[in-house]
């Protein structure tokens, strides 16, 4: 690799993984924490290698946990 040149061919050698961007990382990092302060995000999850499909899963069942949490609270609230 030492000796390796990185020309138009150099992209076809690159492994299949991402490679991260440290700028856009932390713009990233910085709209998500004012999106939470601001209040406008009712959760957040990083996908990981599961993707999309995992997460949305994850979320929605933790979601779906926390009206029911919220909505037994309301209604034992409403009795007192």
């Amino acid at each position: 690799m030492a000796s390796a040149e990185f020309d138009d061919e150099a992209l076809a050698k690159r492994p299949t993984v991402q490679v991260g961007d440290p700028f856009l990382e932390k713009l990233l990092l910085e709209a998500c924490l004012e999106a939470m302060r601001s209040g406008a995000v009712a959760g957040i999850q990083d996908m990981g290698a599961a993707g999309l499909t995992s997460s949305s899963c994850e979320m929605a069942a933790r979601a779906a946990q926390a009206w029911r949490s919220i909505f037994l609270w309301s209604r034992n609230a409403n009795k007192a």
